[in-house]
């Protein structure tokens, strides 16, 4: 190889070293999803869907919650996925992204460890994204979260008078496998939802217990209502209980840099 070939061959590694990952990546070619990367080298990539009832709802909406994974050191992604008012889609084509964003996702980082992230409506499409990527679930974080879609659960126009209890977490918990110490489950809620009634994640906290895991906690906070977690203040109060949650669940571990003094 001539001196000038090599410094060629030099150049084109270079460029692949320091290549500047798509911020913006498409699982399908007209659905994106928000990528932020964060420096560790290993942990679990964090995959979040927003809220919105499937009929609304942007992937920007998460965007804050997403930097905050990434300052974490975790790479951390939020979805984009079909709802009533982006392409009339139902709660079946939400699902249907949402499975294909994580396997998407997979491709990307190999066998890393996943944590699934729902808000209000996004928590169905996290569980159902966890059960089709059980060998890497590492955990399921949910704010606000739907939980029970039968017709005694949570419904608007895009759930049928009969409910929805095949695509419903409550129902369906049996299918994925929870042990003692993993996956991890993390429930943020207020207790003033007039949206989802608080007992919807209290009845999940209790079905995931009663499967065997020891690693399940739900953080109910007082006068707070639905989506409360998207408020600026109340957020910053959050994502340092779900700090201190994962670093005691041993998922996480504050750098020293940022240890209070």
């Amino acid at each position: 190889m001539t001196q000038t070939a090599a410094n060629r061959a030099l150049r084109r590694i270079k460029r692949f070293l320091t290549r500047t990952p798509d911020p913006e990546p498409r699982y399908r070619p007209n659905r994106r999803a928000l990528f932020y990367p964060g420096q560790a080298k290993d942990g679990p990539v964090f995959i979040t869907y927003h809220g919105g009832g499937w009929v609304g709802g942007r992937a920007e909406d998460q965007v804050a919650w997403s930097q905050s994974f990434a300052r974490m050191g975790r790479a951390a992604y939020s979805v984009e996925y079909s709802t009533y008012e982006n392409s009339g889609g139902s709660l079946d084509a939400s699902l249907d992204d949402a499975v294909a964003a994580a396997a998407f996702i997979v491709r990307r980082h190999k066998r890393a460890p996943l944590v699934f992230v729902g808000h209000s409506a996004g928590a169905p499409l996290a569980f159902w994204a966890c059960l089709a990527h059980q060998a890497q679930l590492a955990g399921l974080i949910l704010f606000s979260p739907v939980t029970d879609l039968s017709n005694e659960g949570f419904g608007n126009r895009q759930i049928p008078p009969g409910g929805r209890k095949d695509a419903s977490p409550q129902h369906n918990l049996s299918r994925l496998h929870i042990g003692a110490r993993a996956p991890f489950l993390l429930m943020f809620h207020g207790a003033e939802d007039d949206t989802v009634p608080p007992s919807q994640p209290q009845k999940f906290l209790q079905s995931w217990q009663d499967a065997g895991s020891e690693v399940a906690r739900l953080i109910t906070y007082p006068d707070q209502k639905h989506g409360f977690q998207n408020l600026n203040a109340p957020r910053i109060t959050v994502q340092t209980d779900l700090e201190a949650a994962m670093a005691d669940l041993g998922h996480y571990r504050r750098p020293a840099f940022l240890a209070p003094a």
